[in-house]
Parts: C-alpha cells; sequence; structure tokens
C-alpha cells in the first residue's frame, strides 16, 4: 500500500489527462489546477487537564466557478496540507460529474480523534469553527463530515457559527442532526451512491450485480453501508477490513452482524469466531479474486505493486483517490474497469446539497424522495460519463469523468468572466506603458483582496532609475536598510496622466501621494509598488481591519479604503509609504461622474 504518492501531484496528473482530450487553453488549466487560496491555521484548546495545547489545521477552498465552495472536515494525524488541497479539488469535479452548483473546498485538523475527550473534541471543534468563521456560510463554504467526524461536530460547528453571527443558518454546514436541521439519507448517501455506481457498470458491462461477489477495503461509514446495500441488492460479500486486519468467508458474510461486532469490539476482525470465517491482511483482500473491489478507506490504498496482482474484475471507488495514477495505468492495461471516485462517492456531497437546498426552503423531504432524487442524479450521471467515454478516445472511465466535469467548469468560467477583468487591466498597462510586464525587470502585475486594486511591482534596482514612457522611479534614502522610499520623479506624468498639472514637489519622496484622479470613470486603482529585494512577499495583514499590509522591517505600507490627507495620512494616523498609486481610465465604475470612494485608496 502506498502512502508516499502526493495526492495533490495526483489530481494534478489526472487533470492534465483529461485536458488532453478538451479544447482549453493551456493557461485556463493551469488555473484549474491549483486552489484559490488554503489557509493553515494553529489551534490552541485547554485540555482536560488544563494544559494548553496547539493542533494543526487546514482549510483549502480550491474553485468557486460553479457555486459555494463544498467538502467535508476530516480529523485524523495523517491530514496534510497537499492532501486537503487534493480532496478540494476532487470536490471541485465531483460536484461538476454529478452536476450539482458547488465548488470544492475541503478541511481537516491534525488529530487522532481516539485519543481525545470528549469535551477536547468539542472545543477543538468550537475553536477551528471561529478561525474560518469569516469564511464559511451558507453562501460562501459549506463544511460538512468527513473521516472521523459526523453529526455531531457538524451540530457543533452550527452553533457555533450562529452563536457568533447572531443568526440562524443551518444552510451554513450539511451532514447534521435531524434535529438541528439534517436531511433523512445523509448518513447512507456515500455507500448508497457506490451501489448504484456499482450497478450501473455491472449493467453496461452486460452483467447483474446480484450475482456478484464483492470485498470492501475500510468499514466505516461508507465502506459499511456500501457492503449492506450491496448485499441488500443481492450480491454476496465475501470479504471486509479496516486498519486492524480483514476477514474472509467464501460462502458470504452477514455485514449487518460485522458492523455490530465492530461495533463492540472495535474491529471487524472481532466476527473471525464466526463459521467459515478467517482473518486476512488489507493487501490480501486488495488481491482477492472477486467481481468487486470497494476501496473504501484513505487514499493511496492501491499502488502499482498491488494493481499488478488484484484479481478483481470491476473495482468502484467509494473512497476518495484510493488508486494512484501509475496503478491506474496499470488497471487499465489489465481491463479493469475502474468507476471513479468523483462519481462513485458523491452520494455525500448529492446529499448535502439536497440538505442545503431543504435548510433555504425552510422544508424537509421525505427518504424516499431523497433516495430517489439521489439515484437519478448518480444515474444520469453515469450515463453522461459512459457517452463521453465512446465519443471520444479517452483511456478509461475516470478521464471521461474529468473530461466531463472540466467542460462544466469551464463554461461556468467563461460564462462569468473574470473580475476584475484581469485581461483588459494586464492590456492597458501594457498599452500605456509600451512594455511587456513579464520583461521589465521582473515588473510583474498582481491583484489584492481588494478587488478594486492592482499592483504594478517594480523590483529595486538599487539607485539605479527605472524609466519608461510613462513611469520613472526614482530610489531615494537608503534602499540598502529599507529606511528610503520611492518617489516619482517626472513632472509630466500627472499632466500627460489626467490632462492638466498637479502642483508637488519632485523633491519630495512622499509627494506623489497627494496626486488624486479628477471625476469621471474609472476602473480601481492601480499601485506602484517600488519592491525592496529583500522583502518579496506581499501579505494580507492587520485582520481587524482587513487592511492590505506589507512590512519593510519596521514599516509597513498599508492600503485600504479609508480616506487620506495630503500628506498620505489616513483617518487612523498611519502613514502611508513607498508607494504611487494612480486610477487607470478603464470604463467600468462611476457614481454620477464622481469618484467612487468604496474604490478609492486616497
Amino acid at each position: 500500500m502506498s502512502t508516499e504518492t502526493n495526492p495533490f501531484e495526483s489530481l494534478r496528473e489526472q487533470i492534465d489527462d483529461a485536458a488532453a482530450y478538451v479544447d482549453i487553453p493551456a493557461d485556463i488549466v493551469e488555473r484549474v489546477k491549483r486552489p484559490e487560496r488554503v489557509l493553515e491555521l494553529n489551534l490552541t484548546i485547554e485540555m482536560d487537564d488544563g494544559q494548553l495545547r496547539q493542533f494543526k489545521a487546514f482549510r483549502s477552498q480550491f474553485n468557486g466557478d460553479r457555486g459555494p465552495y463544498k467538502g467535508g472536515i476530516r480529523y485524523h494525524p495523517g491530514v496534510s496540507r497537499d492532501e486537503v488541497i487534493a480532496l478540494s479539488g476532487w470536490m471541485v469535479y465531483k460536484c461538476a460529474v454529478v452536476d450539482i452548483p458547488y465548488g470544492g473546498g475541503k478541511g481537516g485538523i491534525v488529530v487522532n480523534p481516539a485519543e481525545h475527550s470528549d469535551g477536547e473534541l468539542e472545543r477543538l471543534t468550537r475553536a477551528l469553527t471561529k478561525e474560518l468563521r469569516p469564511l464559511i456560510g451558507p453562501d460562501q463554504d459549506i463544511p460538512a463530515p468527513d473521516v472521523n467526524t459526523g453529526q455531531r461536530e457538524m451540530n457543533w460547528i452550527k452553533d457555533t457559527y450562529e452563536t457568533l453571527e447572531r443568526t440562524k443558518a443551518p444552510g451554513t454546514v450539511t451532514g447534521k442532526s435531524l434535529s438541528a436541521g439534517g436531511s433523512v439519507g445523509r448518513v447512507e448517501a456515500t455507500g448508497r451512491s457506490t451501489m448504484f455506481s456499482a450497478r450501473e457498470v455491472f449493467s453496461y458491462l452486460g452483467r447483474d450485480l446480484s450475482d456478484a461477489t464483492v470485498a470492501v477495503q475500510g468499514y466505516g461509514n461508507a465502506g459499511s453501508i456500501a457492503a449492506k446495500v450491496i448485499e441488500d441488492h443481492g450480491a454476496t460479500v465475501v470479504a471486509v477490513s479496516d486498519s486492524s486486519g480483514g476477514i474472509y468467508n467464501p460462502d458470504g458474510l452477514d455485514t449487518r452482524e460485522v458492523k455490530t461486532r465492530k461495533r463492540e469490539t472495535g474491529s471487524v476482525t472481532g466476527y473471525k469466531d464466526m463459521k467459515g470465517v478467517e482473518t486476512i491482511s488489507n493487501q490480501t483482500l486488495l488481491s482477492l479474486d472477486v467481481d468487486l473491489l470497494i476501496p473504501a478507506a484513505l487514499g493511496n490504498a492501491i499502488d502499482a505493486e498491488i494493481a499488478e496482482v488484484t484479481e478483481a474484475d470491476v473495482i468502484v471507488e467509494a473512497a476518495n483517490g484510493p488508486i494512484t495514477p501509475q496503478a491506474d495505468d496499470i488497471l487499465t492495461q489489465r481491463d479493469v474497469t475502474v468507476v471513479p471516485d468523483i462519481l462513485a462517492n458523491a452520494g455525500g456531497v448529492t446529499v448535502s446539497y439536497f440538505e442545503w437546498v431543504q435548510n433555504r426552503q425552510m422544508f424537509s423531504w421525505s427518504e424516499s424522495r431523497v433516495n430517489d432524487e439521489l439515484e437519478r442524479v448518480i444515474t444520469d450521471a453515469f450515463d453522461g460519463l459512459v457517452n463521453t467515454y465512446e465519443s471520444t478516445n479517452v483511456p478509461n472511465l475516470r478521464t471521461a469523468a474529468y473530461v466531463v466535469a472540466m467542460k462544466r467548469i469551464l463554461n461556468a468560467y467563461t460564462d462569468g468572466g473574470t473580475w476584475p477583468w484581469r485581461a483588459q487591466c494586464r492590456e492597458w498597462v501594457e498599452h500605456r506603458f509600451s512594455l511587456s510586464c513579464d520583461q521589465l525587470h521582473g515588473v510583474r502585475l498582481i491583484e489584492t483582496p481588494h478587488e478594486s486594486i492592482w499592483v504594478i511591482v517594480v523590483p529595486s534596482v538599487h539607485r539605479q532609475e527605472l524609466e519608461c514612457e510613462w513611469l520613472k522611479f526614482t530610489p531615494c534614502g537608503n534602499m540598502d536598510n529599507a529606511t528610503g522610499s520611492f518617489g516619482l520623479n517626472d513632472t509630466t506624468v500627472a499632466e500627460r496622466y489626467w490632462g492638466r498639472s498637479r502642483s508637488y514637489s519632485s523633491n519630495r519622496c512622499e509627494s506623489s501621494k497627494s496626486l488624486r484622479p479628477p471625476r469621471g470613470e474609472y476602473f480601481g486603482t492601480l499601485l506602484f509598488w517600488a519592491e525592496h529585494t529583500n522583502t518579496n512577499e506581499l501579505r494580507y495583514g492587520d485582520e481587524a481591519t482587513g487592511r492590505w499590509c506589507r512590512w519593510y522591517g519596521s514599516s509597513r505600507v498599508i492600503i485600504s479604503n479609508e480616506r487620506r490627507d495630503a500628506r498620505g495620512y489616513s483617518s487612523r494616523g498611519l502613514r502611508i509609504r513607498w508607494c504611487t498609486y494612480f486610477a487607470p481610465p478603464i470604463r467600468g465604475i462611476s457614481s454620477n461622474g464622481r469618484w467612487v470612494r468604496r474604490y478609492s485608496t486616497h
């Protein structure tokens, strides 16, 4: 079993494989391979013995083109930044392949829940919610259960969020208990979608699921429910396993009794004393000669070595990323049919969507309606996947699923456009300066958290003038220790830029802070930033006020939406340093011909 394969690299490889079959520009492919933002946290809580302890946590928001970010929160000692990013990416494609209006997110805490009391876990969950509060909400990012979390944790998240926000917002989180606004059918949703996927693929292959022998690796929520509903469909479950090992009976296991024994003893091996049952390892289970194999544990369960020896005819992925890319290639060569995770385990997010819809409507559905709607979504998605597989030259169902999803994501991105019109802004910069931002000594154009502010970052040239047609920066002061400033040294710029002169002294490095744009229609703000060579990172600072800050030793630049006087002071008395800013005349934002304060940094 592989533990070395980076899940984020696996995701990127899968996207590249699908992109080869989609007419999509390379720059947009790169965009959909990277998360939009990743939050890393260090949570501090008081333990039962009174000691303080820190826990690392993450939340990744991968892509929101199709709707609010959606994804679970897992508690596991193996949680990592790359794993959370990959899972959030898989969620984007999962929501797209079943065509529900969500983006993708995922979170996790590096913790072993078995080592902590219920009180400690509650404090940890509430501490996480407090930190995520600015990012989550029914229209922003909607968490759900994942590995080692369930209704209890979701109830705590909902209660904490509603308390802090002084509101009632049950749609902030899904997977809640029924009393907290949850949906019937949510607990069984992932296992049920696994069964629907297995049934559809067996039908597609001209076989009957009721005649199949089945092995399930991982007997948690998804695995145990998948085993139960597949057994109810007539199949024979001959082997199951969990982290402590597995059990095998060629005549079949009673899946409900196995679950009961696991609950009593902590492991499926507690069922080993039953007649005809023998214990096996997880690796042995993965190589059993069965009709259907369901990996339902953690990622990378099936690597290249196991793929060479597995004897299953069909694999349906109930876990996220259980097959490495190398193993996937081998299974394709061996004609093993794999139903990818982004379809097979999409039942959880699909019923979460149903729960969210019910919360927003303040109306509850019956369990039969939930299950019927889930079956329709999964079967329609499978049909679309098969149509793509048969109509294109893709090698397997996984690539077909990513092609379907990528087209939907691309359509959403194209139809929505780019805010704040990145292409037009960049085109304007290159036209006005008669230069390419990629060519002039590392000059680059970036976007800040304030959607109306664009930054041209000009590298420090250490007392060497940097000139172009419209811009001329001269270093002032001692740039070696970052105590000086950059000033605008071309008095004609104001006249040529705004059509009339502005009085200021070119001898004062900070005098350009008093320049203000005339009335008219403008696109926001361009900030010309003279970058010091020893400080190469922009930061989003001062969490309380949401100001955009950059640190230079003991100095910082602060750009916010506050009004400033001619000397560059804000209403809070903070000095604006190291920057010169203009408002480019790109049509788009105006209010009665006046400068809109919301979009001004002056």
